[in-house]
């Protein structure tokens, strides 16, 4: 059971970080100034300043993540007449298209690991089976078709979740931290009997716990897309309207706005908190 946290942690501790680095790599390539960029959250068990920037080693290995300046969105940083103009180099200085790139850029890296662990599955795995090594073109192509092949099945099976009005399904972090450490740790078990050797078997574990990595990731960035208010899907939303509207969003909507997606995502963590419950209770209430 230790074994299957430990992994399912480090599984989405990589997920997430990715996330992250997408949008730190879009904020510093856009302009917007990064305070801290922390791998892990919690307190900070190590930390060094390099060029603006407080980069973290956080006490629990569970993702991380990128404090852009002036990203909270308080009242003088929204922009209206009668406030102060945002400060250079913070969040909210920045026009909507570059605010609309660095929420992008998120879910983006998401689906580019995806597409590479696919890419990399693909070549070492034809390799291995075959004894050629697979260009790597054709490896990429493969893994680029593999991503949108899940990417396309897995938003209809999420639309399905929210058109059959069955989000208890959707699955909360301590489920998908389970099942991602459940699954890996089922592969990587030795099996002398089976007449599997030791290599073989670390070598079909890491395979499952990739492919694994690889849907949560996608996963993960098609929940970030949903129009949702404090996702990256609803600030895109917020910034397209900015943008025809070509005026900042006054403070008192942006508030409003931000407190609706609170409530939201409440509502939502209520009925994943809810399936988690019943999954674990079918899983282990026999026992």
């Amino acid at each position: 059971m230790i074994a299957n946290i430990a992994l399912g942690l480090l599984g989405l501790g990589i997920v997430v970080f990715v996330h992250e680095l997408g949008h730190f790599v879009a904020a510093r390539l856009v302009g917007i100034d990064v305070d801290a960029f922390s791998v892990g959250l919690g307190r900070a068990i190590l930390k060094k300043k390099i060029r603006g920037v407080e980069y973290r080693l956080g006490m629990f290995p569970l993702g991380g993540y990128c404090g852009m300046r002036g990203a909270d969105g308080t009242t003088d940083e929204a922009g209206e007449q009668d406030t102060p103009e945002p400060a250079k180099g913070s969040y909210f200085a920045a026009g909507p298209l570059r605010r609309i790139a660095v929420c992008l850029a998120g879910p983006v890296f998401n689906l580019v690991f995806a597409a590479m662990v696919f890419s990399i599955i693909l070549g070492v795995g034809h390799s291995l089976d075959t004894g050629t090594g697979m260009s790597p073109q054709a490896a990429v192509a493969g893994g680029v078709r593999m991503t949108w092949k899940v990417l396309v099945l897995s938003v209809d099976g999420i639309s399905g979740i929210f058109r059959d009005r069955n989000v208890t399904d959707l699955a909360g972090p301590a489920r998908l931290i389970y099942m991602v450490g459940d699954a890996a740790t089922a592969s990587f078990e030795y099996d002398a009997a089976a007449g599997a050797t030791l290599g073989e078997s670390i070598a079909a574990g890491a395979e499952t716990m990739a492919f694994l990595l690889a849907f949560v990731s996608i996963a993960i960035a098609i929940m970030n897309l949903l129009p949702i208010p404090v996702f990256d899907g609803g600030r895109i939303v917020l910034y397209l309207v900015e943008l025809v509207r070509r005026k900042p969003t006054p403070p008192r909507a942006l508030m409003v706005f931000q407190t609706v997606g609170v409530v939201m995502v409440a509502a939502l963590m209520i009925f994943v908190f809810f399936g988690d419950t019943m999954f674990f209770v079918g899983r282990f209430g026999g026992r």
